[in-house]
């Protein structure tokens, strides 16, 4: 069974580095990576010096979905595997989806799940509340145990996801309509995989740690993305292109681990939990246009 990697990135070659060098230590031995580029840092000839045995792609295009959908269309293997450029893998993370698809060959799909370091978490309130969403929205503690259900209960963030490429093939890969900062292609995906009759996936418990920067910043935007998404999610629903039913990520009454964060007395974390929740409803309220210019100046400060 051969893996193809693939990786999205734009003007990132330094963090980039870090994931391809955590790639070079798999312990499965058939697989490919393969890193579609949008931006002008040099990534192409750091990796021509670094990581020859990878391959390189340009993709002029913007969005992450576009790069992916490059990656499948020219992918090898008989599964394509997807991670971020701010992830690192652990040596055995192929070996483990590969044994998912071996015992359970009925799947169409392998995911894990994405942290943060816990060094990071622990200092840094908004790597903490990342993870609160890991544990108490998605559900995937540490002592998750993998389990075998429809597509849309098993996690599917492509920093730890993986697909049978012929599956991907015939739904023509991740939606493109999904502009810059509006989330949730992911999602979309899954729902049409699903709506074609792919529809069985394994969770199982291996984890890549998220190395990205956790700034204010990016909590503001990221926030605002997810309102987007989820509003994007929600008009295809009206119109009968989405079977997508709001989870407790997305009422307006609940914040997934709030009283647990509560119960830890750590102040920080609920008001982070709080100050997302705040955020995200604001942009389901805003206009579209006004939501994406707020997106674009907090970006840059």
């Amino acid at each position: 069974m051969r893996f193809s990697v693939v990786i999205p990135t734009f003007n990132r070659k330094d963090v980039l580095r870090k994931c391809l060098t955590a790639l070079q230590s798999q312990d499965y031995p058939d697989y490919e990576v393969l890193v579609v580029d949008g931006g002008s840092d040099g990534t192409e000839q750091m990796m021509a010096q670094e990581f020859p045995r990878f391959r390189y792609l340009y993709e002029p295009r913007s969005g992450p979905s576009v790069a992916r959908n490059l990656g499948i269309q020219v992918a090898t293997g008989e599964i394509v595997a997807f991670t971020d450029d701010d992830c690192l893998v652990p040596p055995n993370w192929l070996s483990r989806l590969a044994d998912g698809y071996q015992r359970y060959p009925e799947v169409y799909g392998v995911a894990g799940s994405c942290t943060p370091p816990e060094s990071v978490w622990r200092a840094n309130v908004l790597a903490r509340q990342e993870l609160w969403h890991t544990w108490y929205a998605y559900g995937l503690s540490p002592d998750k145990a993998e389990y075998v259900a429809s597509g849309l209960s098993v996690p599917g963030s492509t920093s730890n996801v993986s697909y049978r490429r012929s599956i991907l093939l015939d739904v023509g890969g991740f939606s493109t309509s999904f502009a810059r900062h509006i989330a949730g292609e992911e999602r979309e995906l899954r729902e049409r995989l699903c709506a074609r009759g792919y529809d069985c996936y394994l969770y199982v418990p291996v984890n890549v740690l998220h190395m990205r920067t956790y700034v204010w910043n990016d909590f503001f935007t990221q926030a605002f993305e997810m309102a987007l998404g989820v509003r994007r999610h929600l008009q295809r629903r009206a119109r009968g292109q989405s079977t997508l039913q709001e989870t407790d990520r997305m009422k307006r009454d609940r914040i997934p681990g709030l009283n647990k964060a509560m119960g830890h007395h750590d102040w920080k974390l609920v008001s982070a939990l709080i100050g997302e929740r705040a955020i995200y409803l604001i942009g389901r309220l805003l206009p579209e246009a006004v939501t994406l210019r707020l997106i674009t100046f907090i970006s840059k400060l």
